[in-house]
């Protein structure tokens, strides 16, 4: 079988995956994100709001008129810009302060769908689509500066360490590219499709797969260290706390593993499928379920804090900002909970 046969199969199963969580049709999965004192989310309905921290106060939305159809990457925000790229295959930039556009990328036309979350660092935004192609822009003018092209669609989001970029494709393969150029460094072929980002500690690139698996790898050479079973895809990127590794899998558990050994620590069954990756502050997890619940857990033993129950599944990493956690729900509203009690502050209703 071609790996195009293999990654169009793939993609089948995970739509058939959301509609067995009882999800609507697809409308994205767009997290919130936090700069300063604003909330910057994309919306099911297709748009792009800015929202007061503290109040929930709406202060802006794009576009005024229509929509930008299905957002399943959130918003990234750098220099004064928020950038938004669409199912549509246009990546927007957007005045932070009023929700203007800048730029839009390419031009009048497209390219192909983008799902997975850019990311921007020192005046550049990279993202991949579902061509395969990692593009590479200057995130000031949406001018491409270079573009590489895998062999599967990419809905893994990328990490940048030091001068190499990281992305996972549908064809099985973790690139390690020159984040300057472009230029392939090494590749690393797991047994399944990668469409969790990677995460970049201390010289390792961690990652899962389709094939159930959890890998890690040396990050200058892509040899491999260790690898850990879970009971399903994993689709969440890692992340670290409290000197753990911690890792979400569709068989409904959180894993906290041994970075060096890949030995499970703990790990915390959370009643619903977790697509995302949990937020943490301080000793402090945040994660959310396709059942619609939002967990909070100790970081060091994974033992249970608070929950509380939306409407809707919750497919997007939540973000924190100081005691509150900001929660974006398929029930079309956005959430700010009191990290410490679960305690709802405020809630904003989308696409009214």
């Amino acid at each position: 079988m071609s790996r195009r046969a293999i990654a169009i199969g793939a993609l089948l199963l995970a739509a058939a995956f959301l509609s067995a969580c009882g999800g609507a049709p697809a409308v994205g999965w767009s997290g919130p994100v936090v700069s300063g004192d604003i909330l910057y989310v994309g919306s099911t309905g297709g748009r792009v709001y800015a929202l007061d921290v503290a109040t929930g106060q709406e202060l802006w939305h794009y576009p005024l008129e229509g929509t930008l159809t299905a957002l399943y990457a959130s918003p990234v925000v750098g220099d004064g810009l928020v950038y938004v790229a669409t199912f549509a295959g246009q990546v927007f930039a957007l005045d932070a302060a009023t929700g203007q556009e800048r730029w839009k990328f390419p031009g009048e036309s497209n390219i192909a769908s983008v799902v997975a979350d850019p990311i921007y660092s020192q005046g550049r935004l990279y993202f991949g689509d579902n061509e395969g192609i990692v593009y590479t822009l200057d995130a000031a003018t949406g001018q491409k500066l270079w573009e590489f092209t895998t062999q599967g669609q990419i809905w893994s989001g990328l990490a940048l360490w030091e001068d190499t970029l990281f992305v996972g494709s549908f064809d099985h393969r973790l690139y390690a590219l020159d984040a300057e150029t472009g230029t392939k460094k090494w590749e690393f072929e797991a047994a399944g499709a990668i469409t969790a980002g990677p995460l970049v500690e201390e010289s390792i690139v961690f990652f899962g797969s389709m094939d159930k698996q959890v890998y890690a790898l040396d990050a200058d050479s892509g040899g491999q260290r260790w690898q850990f079973s879970t009971g399903n895809w994993v689709w969440s990127q890692p992340r670290f706390a409290e000197e753990a590794l911690l890792i979400a899998s569709l068989d409904h558990k959180l894993y906290a593993l041994n970075p060096n050994s890949g030995e499970s620590i703990w790990e915390f069954d959370a009643g619903g499928v977790m697509r995302a990756a949990p937020a943490l502050a301080s000793d402090r997890l945040v994660l959310g379920t396709g059942s619609g619940q939002v967990r909070a857990l100790d970081a060091t033993n994974g033992l249970p804090i608070w929950q509380f129950q939306t409407e809707g599944q919750v497919l997007a990493a939540p973000a924190i900002s100081g005691d509150n956690v900001f929660v974006s729900s398929y029930d079309r509203k956005i959430y700010a909970l009191d990290i410490n009690t679960g305690q709802k502050i405020w809630e904003f209703e989308t696409d009214k």
